[in-house]
């Protein structure tokens, strides 16, 4: 993937005459607030999975225990983010094993919303791209392509067709690591997974504003309408790199699909490139800092405060 990515790189370099990348640092600290900013959600989900396994754990300790386990998704296999997120709760509301639990079913509730929200942002992606020209003649693209909604349509309909199974599946497992005293309060509806999908689905917006701050950052031009393109392809991309468990933070995968989808796209070009790049180092670089901040900064609650939020 790592192969291909920089085959394919230096071909629109070429392709754009050899042209130097410009560097506007300006929209760097935009790029990498929006991106921690889109992460807020996926807290709000995983503290939400810890109230539903019968377990409490204060706002602070959620996001310290989210953020630094961010860093474990750069090891080969990504399971280490989900250790990482259990051993920085235990003591702090929620047992090791419920923690690992809550963290692995928020990472599928965000990635999912990422691959649906990049599903139902497909036509935008393919607008006014040669990828539309070459894909209209497929059966039923060119309902899809000329009334972009329906995509949206189908994607929230098959979601919501999931969800009472997913429901009942997500409580069995937590069911059986939750502690016997806490077991009879393990419970996920449809409604809570729903919540979370909707939560996460709006944090992937921050996401691709922060790759559309990218673009700019690189010296693209992309348009105020590129925007829900930026959303769908940092959903679809980030998705299929967290499938790709051979590749840390899958490197590689969600470059390329990056890449093949915004180089296309008029204002952006070949600028996609040096975007993906620079999307890595920015997103790298705010993860380093919330998780060294969060890690130092959150101290563990009093026992007694600790002991009067458990009994809410």
């Amino acid at each position: 993937m790592v192969a291909f990515v920089g085959w394919r790189a230096v071909g629109l370099w070429e392709d754009a005459g050899r042209r130097p990348f410009e560097l506007h640092p300006l929209w760097l600290a935009p790029a990498g607030l929006a991106y921690l900013v889109g992460w807020l959600p996926s807290v709000w989900t995983f503290r939400l999975l810890l109230a539903r396994s019968g377990q409490r754990v204060s706002v602070p300790d959620a996001a310290r225990a989210y953020y630094c386990g961010h860093l474990g998704k750069y090891v080969p296999g990504k399971a280490l983010a989900l250790v990482i997120r259990g051993r920085l709760l235990v003591d702090r509301g929620a047992t090791f094993g419920t923690g690992v639990l809550a963290a692995g079913l928020e990472t599928l509730i965000s990635m999912g919303a990422g691959a649906a929200v990049g599903v139902a942002l497909l036509p935008w992606c393919l607008a006014g791209t040669e990828a539309e020209e070459r894909l209209d003649h497929l059966p039923g693209m060119t309902l899809l392509l000329n009334r972009p909604l329906i995509a949206g349509a189908v994607t929230l309909a098959a979601t919501a067709a999931a969800l009472p199974l997913l429901a009942a599946l997500f409580t069995r497992l937590a069911a059986k690591l939750a502690p016997a005293e806490s077991r009879g309060a393990v419970r996920f509806t449809p409604g809570t997974l729903a919540g979370g999908l909707l939560a996460c689905g709006l944090g992937w917006i921050a996401h691709g504003a922060s790759l559309w701050c990218c673009v700019r950052a690189v010296g693209g031009n992309p348009a105020a309408s590129d925007l829900p393109a930026c959303v769908g392809a940092a959903g679809l991309a980030t998705a299929a790199g967290f499938a790709a468990v051979f590749a840390p933070g899958g490197v590689g995968v969600r470059e390329a699909i990056l890449i093949e989808t915004l180089s296309p796209r008029p204002g952006i070009g070949a600028a996609a490139v040096a975007a993906a790049v620079l999307l890595r180092l920015v997103w790298l670089a705010s993860e380093v800092f919330a998780a060294g901040a969060l890690f130092y900064g959150v101290r563990p609650r009093p026992a007694a405060a600790s002991a009067e939020e458990s009994g809410r």
